[in-house]
């Protein structure tokens, strides 16, 4: 009788365990984090700056930058215990236009439930540049949710003209909803310090099949001069050692491709788009990860 009045409805006991107690404030915890981003979204708005990022050729199919590759693919648990470290870098010549290239060098460490990224990127034209340097910790700390903040710093410089400075935030969520299926908002470019630039934007994202060999990607990004854009793109695992991804941007017009080859340590991934009017632009980046 003493351990019926112990007990409340269907056996549950009065006061919860603590795994109970710990998912609980995994859910509010996760629910404070979904506000906040929406939070931060609606306070940038009209206060981005420069739109420049890190992208390899398959981010830059998917349309996604920074922390999203980990938070959209790295379901838990089919994260390896102990550290992993990562090392990449590369060129994009954009538009075959000579003088006009993008490089980028990204540095990331990964736990089980944690990790940081920092990135370095640079746009280089006849003209000038843009330069971008960025870090951000990743939160994985669930099942369900996961989660990243960053900071960046942007210069701009113009020949014959001072260099101007940037510094903004950016957050980025993924839920998973049930296996395969993602639901993901990423706030970009919320100004912090210098002038506002036109750029920047808040990204929808919604994610079939993401841990099966065929993944469809669609992202709804709203510009802070009010663009709506829509971009659909496919993850192909077309062997071990081949990836393949396919995109289209609707608001740009721009046809985008990329293969990437993952051998042992080493991976190199190649890509190419194509716009209606500027014309080709083409990329290659290698990575090195091992494991501490």
């Amino acid at each position: 009788m003493t351990d019926v009045w112990k007990r409340w409805w269907w056996g549950v006991e009065e006061r919860p365990s603590d795994d109970v107690v710990l998912h609980s404030r995994r859910i509010y915890l996760s629910l404070f984090v979904t506000v906040l981003l929406t939070l931060m979204g609606w306070w940038g708005s009209g206060r981005a700056i420069g739109t420049l990022a890190y992208k390899n050729p398959e981010d830059a199919v998917l349309g996604i930058n920074g922390s999203s590759r980990v938070l959209l693919f790295d379901a838990p648990e089919k994260r390896p215990p102990g550290a992993r470290w990562i090392v990449e870098a590369g060129e994009r010549r954009l538009f075959d236009i000579k003088g006009l290239d993008y490089y980028g060098v990204r540095l990331g460490l990964r736990e089980q439930r944690w990790g940081v990224i920092v990135s370095v990127a640079r746009v280089s034209a006849p003209i000038g540049g843009e330069s971008l340097l960025s870090v951000e910790s990743l939160f994985l700390g669930n099942r369900y949710i996961s989660f990243s903040v960053g900071v960046n710093l942007n210069w701009l410089s113009l020949d014959g003209m001072s260099s101007e400075y940037f510094v903004s935030a950016s957050a980025r969520m993924f839920a998973r909803v049930r296996s395969g299926f993602v639901i993901g908002y990423t706030a970009e470019a919320i100004r912090i310090a210098g002038e506002a630039l036109a750029g920047g934007d808040a990204n929808l994202y919604l994610v079939v099949l993401a841990d099966s060999p065929v993944c469809v990607l669609s992202r709804l990004g709203v510009a802070r001069d009010g663009v709506v854009d829509v971009g659909l793109s496919t993850r192909l695992r077309i062997s071990r050692h081949l990836w393949a991804a396919v995109g289209y941007d609707d608001a740009t017009g721009i046809l985008k491709s990329s293969i990437t080859i993952p051998l042992m340590s080493i991976g190199v991934s190649v890509g190419a788009s194509i716009h209606p009017v500027l014309g080709v632009s083409k990329s290659l980046f290698v990575s090195w990860g091992w494991d501490s």
